[in-house]
């Protein structure tokens, strides 16, 4: 019985956020030991000589009632300075050992996903908050480090992803469990939305799909004054206002030659209004484009070497990453049109001001210009809009600009 004392004494030790913790102790009341205040027993009695014999061994202090010593104890107070003798006696593991442990694993798992931006900038923040002994009980169950490492597992197969796949098609290939993703979907997004710049919101939709996870379908929409082939059946955009849209598995079967330019559009709204150029394909990126759509602007460039790649999204610092998402993953040269200092400048009175979290994902978008290999023309207009955002403090829509005639 006393002995249960001791072991919550040591729970309560382990909890504490105290530097020092030097103010542990247990207040006895009917709740923690009914039996101490059974007025039927005597067995109070015994568990004061217990308790006693380890204030002996100096493991507690005892506070009497009315100090009245070997009647009523009050509280039992925990001697930290002898704690390792404690646990040692309770066949214990010290806490020290048991985080030490976990550090070492948890090292062992950074080092595994080092070239992992998101998943090694995670565990970093995990590993710096164990050490200084602050929470993550957000993230980490400290009895159940096995649960932690799955987590790491599929949380590196979502950063690593380049397939189009369906929510729980994916969950069933990284987990071994179709359901698993869903299960823990708020903590994914979470750590995904936190140590990542890539994400003005929290929008969990929005975050799937940049690693080309969906739920549902994904359609492009495409539109232009030009004719295409599906699946060698020809087809004139011209006579449809507002184009076509195709799933990601109908446009493996696409073929698109003789074009002059490509421009993605980030929003919808500006698609629909969109005017048709004349041998120029227009699509819908949905924001940060799907691999189906990346590997159809891949196979334009093939077909038609003397293609010019476009992309008009928001003068935001979201757009701007589409952008640089766009030319990455596609290797092409994709100009910004209508995404400069002068459409800011003329459309000002419609802008936004630029919140504390634009401004730091502002200055990080900035620094991966700096390093990346986008060609030197487009980095400066990229660079040099940004700047023009950054001195005047404001983002703008592109559904706010007034698109009456387009020269490419």
């Amino acid at each position: 019985m006393s002995r249960s004392i001791l072991n919550q004494l040591i729970d309560k030790y382990e909890r504490s956020k105290q530097k020092n913790k030097i103010h542990i102790s247990i207040r006895l009341t009917k709740q923690i030991l009914p039996e101490y205040f059974d007025l039927n027993s005597d067995k109070y009695l015994e568990i004061n000589k217990e308790l006693q014999n380890f204030e002996e061994l100096g493991y507690i202090l005892l506070d009497w009632k009315d100090n009245r010593i070997g009647h009523i104890i009050e509280r039992v107070r925990l001697i930290p300075e002898n704690v390792d003798e404690l646990y040692s006696y309770l066949n214990r593991i010290p806490q020290s050992f048991k985080i030490q442990e976990i550090i070492t694993q948890l090292e062992e798992e950074l080092n595994k996903y080092s070239n992992l931006k998101i998943t090694s900038k995670f565990l970093t923040y995990i590993l710096r908050s164990i050490r200084n002994n602050r929470s993550v009980s957000e993230y980490f169950d400290f009895s159940n480090i096995n649960s932690f490492k799955r987590f790491l597992s599929v949380l590196s197969k979502i950063e690593n992803n380049v397939n189009l796949l369906y929510l729980r098609e994916f969950s069933g290939k990284a987990s071994g469990d179709t359901k698993y993703v869903e299960q823990n979907l708020n903590k994914f997004i979470n750590v995904l939305f936190k140590f990542s710049d890539q994400f003005e919101s929290k929008d969990t939709e929005l975050i799937l799909n940049y690693f080309n996870i969906y739920r549902n379908p994904i359609f492009v929409y495409l539109k232009g004054n030009l004719k295409i082939k599906l699946n060698s059946q020809k087809l004139d955009l011209s006579k449809l206002s507002n184009g076509l849209a195709l799933s990601s598995q109908d446009l493996k079967n696409i073929e698109i030659r003789s074009i002059k330019s490509v421009i993605t559009i980030e929003n919808l709204t500006t698609y629909n209004r969109f005017v048709n150029l004349k041998d120029t394909l227009i699509l819908y990126s949905r924001g940060f484009a799907n691999s189906e759509l990346i590997k159809l602007l891949k196979r334009i460039n093939k077909f038609n070497k003397h293609c010019n790649f476009y992309h008009f999204g928001d003068i935001d610092i979201g757009g701007f990453q589409i952008l640089m998402d766009l030319i990455n993953k596609t290797r092409l040269e994709i100009l910004p049109i209508f995404m400069d200092k002068s459409i800011l400048n003329l459309y000002q009175e419609f802008a936004k001001t630029l919140t504390i979290n634009d401004k730091k994902r502002l200055e990080n978008t900035l620094n991966t210009l700096k390093n990346s290999d986008i060609e030197k023309n487009i980095k400066n207009k990229i660079e040099e809009t940004l700047k023009v955002m950054k001195a005047k403090g404001i983002k703008l829509e592109q559904e706010v600009i007034d698109i009456n005639e387009i020269k490419l």
